[in-house]
This record gives structure tokens, C-alpha cells and sequence, in this order.
């Protein structure tokens, strides 16, 4: 099940981990053993409404994305302070994406990413 509205704010420079409990249809936890591979991404809105491509940031499973509980459906995004240091300040959007060992993608997760600007640099 998509989990909309997943929204952080954060200041550009700064380490932040984002996790996310992931569920099924009857709001149980969604068991993510033996998921082939998992990617987070998030990406700018231009001012015409199309999104900008590539992400801006994208993280995948083992660079920056992990399964810390697999039969407990939860899943970490970790940003290291390189990872937004350089991002221009403002509102992008995330998502978070799951390819089963059958090869079914499920979009897990979407929401706003805003990054303040770092005032001390």
C-alpha cells in the first residue's frame, strides 16, 4: 500500500534519516524478505509542472538504502551531509520504490522533501 504525504523538512548540509513503515492493504506490516531491490529518489518541480529529470538525489539499496526490518516492513533512507550540501533550497518530491524477487514494483511511498538552506555556511 502507497503511504502519500511522507513529508520531512531539513537544512541542506545536515545527516537525516528518513524511515518508513511500510504496510499492506490491512495496515499490517508489509514483509519485505527477499526484496531484489529497493530505491528512493527525489526530484524538483519545474515552475510549467513537469518534474525535473534526473533526480536531483536518489539513493538505492546498499548506497544510502536499507531494509533494517524485513518482516517488520521498515525500510531507512540515510542523507549524509554531502548528499544536500549543494541541493538549491526549496520543495521536491520523493518516492520510494520496491522491486519484488518476482519483479513486481510497488511505489511505497511519496511525499515532499523540503530543504532549507544551511544559514551558517
Amino acid at each position: 500500500m502507497t503511504a502519500f504525504f511522507q513529508d520531512w523538512t531539513m537544512v541542506a548540509g545536515d545527516s537525516r534519516t528518513l524511515r518508513f513503515a511500510v504496510t499492506g492493504d490491512d495496515g499490517a506490516a508489509a514483509d519485505l524478505t527477499g526484496a531484489l531491490s529497493v530505491r528512493w529518489g527525489c526530484v524538483r518541480r519545474q515552475a510549467n509542472g513537469s518534474f525535473v529529470a534526473p533526480p536531483a538525489l536518489e539513493k538505492t539499496l546498499g548506497a544510502g538504502v536499507a531494509v533494517i526490518d524485513p518482516a517488520g516492513g521498515t525500510i531507512e533512507v540515510t542523507l549524509s551531509p554531502a548528499d544536500t550540501a549543494a541541493l538549491p533550497g526549496g520543495r521536491y518530491y520523493h518516492q520510494l520504490e520496491l522491486t519484488s524477487a518476482a519483479g513486481d514494483v510497488a511505489t511505497l511511498a511519496t511525499g515532499t522533501l523540503v530543504i532549507a538552506p544551511d544559514l551558517l555556511t
